[in-house]
């Protein structure tokens, strides 16, 4: 989000990150003050970031622009994306993609939907509160797998696709 300042630390956090070869992206109005004081460090950085405006069609054309940025599309049953839900995506040392996804409405379910992840294997679902690992109903699609599920109220998903498990076992 837009942010007038920001501290030193972050600051120094993010200069070593863009460094490092990551991608910064700044939410206009940037930043011109450090520790609540005017500093050039914070205009240097931000002359070298990406600026986009409070605009989530912006946010989405910055990101898409990187190829090595894997999106997952959570989708309802009329085909449209599925806001009120969170996701993080991540890949452990052995290869899996593991994806959690969190609903954000507390009053009602989410009806059917499509989880479309960019990662070709064979899904699980893990449940959280049990412990249970699950075959999730997914099946394989030219950019990875469709996995279909529901989100209830104030619920959440993890799918786990296991890229080097037969998917005939």
């Amino acid at each position: 989000p837009p942010a007038h300042t920001l501290r030193k630390s972050t600051c120094e956090m993010l200069a070593k990150f863009a460094e490092a070869g990551g991608k910064v992206i700044f939410v206009e109005p940037t930043p011109s003050f450090v520790n609540a004081e005017k500093c050039g460090c914070i205009m240097e950085l931000v002359a070298k970031c990406a600026k986009v405006g409070l605009d989530r069609a912006e946010l989405v054309k910055a990101l898409s622009k990187d190829k090595t940025i894997r999106k997952i599309a959570v989708k309802a049953a009329d085909g449209k994306e599925y806001n009120p839900c969170l996701y993080m995506m991540r890949q452990d040392k052995n290869g899996r993609a593991i994806v959690f996804i969190c609903h954000t409405l507390q009053d009602r379910d989410s009806g059917d939907l499509t989880v479309e992840i960019p990662v070709d294997g064979v899904v699980h679902e893990w449940d959280a509160i049990t412990g249970a690992v699950y075959l999730a109903d997914a099946q394989k699609t030219s950019s990875g797998v469709k996995v279909k599920t529901v989100l209830y109220g104030t619920g959440s998903r993890i799918f786990v696709v296991d890229t080097k498990q037969n998917p005939n076992f």
